[in-house]
């Protein structure tokens, strides 16, 4: 009852994050190529520190009760899931993470994300069968050289940027104005509570339940297709009550009905994100706060994948007019 409890507490934070910041990797990427400015990209990249340094120290002293991702072999489906899960993001203009953000303040278009992304889990677990197994475990498993000088790098980290940042996030507190988190403040509370909620719970996001949820109705019988647990069920279901809650108390939640060629691009994006999530396993969400801080092969494999092919979408593009002028 006191992980159900504790793990409900920290989704709701990483959902009203994730809403309030407006997080999302399309639009990292969007603003790297197009914008020339990296600052929500190197947000990301805070989110995985923070859950590392989480993580780590406490699955050192509780090997039993906190798990690192194992490191699965980089074979064909770490990379076609990874370049898979990055065109169908790109086709649905936002990732796990911002298709909640839009669904909670009131795209419904976004519903037809969810659905695509069951129908995806599905139709690949008819072609593949079950995901690969973890040969590996992670590389951090025991504290060592290795394992103390990547932990001591998360810390260095997120204290560089509480140094920097603090201050100014006090003030914002206490402005009621403020409706927006910036990225490295809601990537912040995504890394530190998501990091804690997969070590918690499992697959807490509630991509990882519709995949898990797919595969154990698609067939009951396979003893790893067990369904999620309760806990990731509540934590899945807490995150996006977070984002509506967020949503609400900043103004920012409209309720658009849905059209045609949006939902369309939705269910299609939404059709290759389960595919390409179930292949690797799990959605970027997933990999930045579990599996890229346990330095797993597959997701640092997977996650660089995704990002050279959402940045390479957008370069026909070209830059935005006075878009290197605001580089960070």
């Amino acid at each position: 009852m006191l992980t159900l409890l504790l793990s409900t507490v920290l989704a709701f934070l990483c959902g009203f994050a994730i809403r309030r910041g407006s997080i999302c990797a399309v639009v990292a990427a969007q603003m790297l190529v197009r914008d020339r400015r990296s600052t929500r990209m190197r947000a990301f990249g805070l989110a995985a520190a923070a859950s590392g340094a989480v993580i780590l120290p406490l699955h050192w002293m509780m090997p039993d009760a906190v798990h690192l991702s194992p490191d699965r072999s980089v074979g064909w489906a770490a990379i076609a899931g990874g370049a898979v899960f990055g065109l169908g993001a790109r086709l649905n203009e936002g990732c796990v993470l911002g298709t909640l953000s839009h669904l909670t303040g009131g795209r419904t278009d976004y519903a037809f994300t969810v659905v695509g992304m069951i129908a995806g889990a599905l139709a690949t677990y008819a072609w593949h069968g079950l995901p690969d197994v973890a040969t590996d475990l992670s590389p951090l498993e025991a504290p060592g050289p290795l394992s103390l000088l990547v932990a001591a790098v998360f810390m260095l980290t997120v204290g560089l940027t509480l140094q920097r940042r603090a201050r100014r996030w006090l003030r914002d507190l206490r402005a009621p104005g403020v409706v927006h988190f910036g990225p490295f403040r809601a990537m912040l509370v995504i890394g530190l509570c998501g990091g804690l909620l997969h070590a918690l719970a499992g697959g807490w996001t509630y991509m990882s339940v519709l995949s898990d949820h797919a595969l154990w109705l698609a067939d009951p019988t396979k003893t790893v297709a067990t369904g999620p647990t309760a806990v990731a069920m509540a934590a899945a279901g807490a995150v996006v009550a977070g984002g509506i809650v967020a949503a609400l108390r900043s103004g920012t939640f409209h309720w658009r009905g849905p059209t045609l060629r949006r939902s369309t691009r939705c269910l299609a994006g939404g059709c290759l994100m389960g595919g390409g999530a179930y292949l690797v396993p799990g959605g970027n969400g997933a990999l930045i706060v579990h599996g890229v801080p346990s330095l797993a092969g597959h997701a640092l494999a997977s996650y660089a994948v995704m990002t050279i092919v959402l940045c390479a979408s957008f370069l026909p593009l070209g830059p935005r007019p006075g878009g290197h002028r605001h580089a960070v």
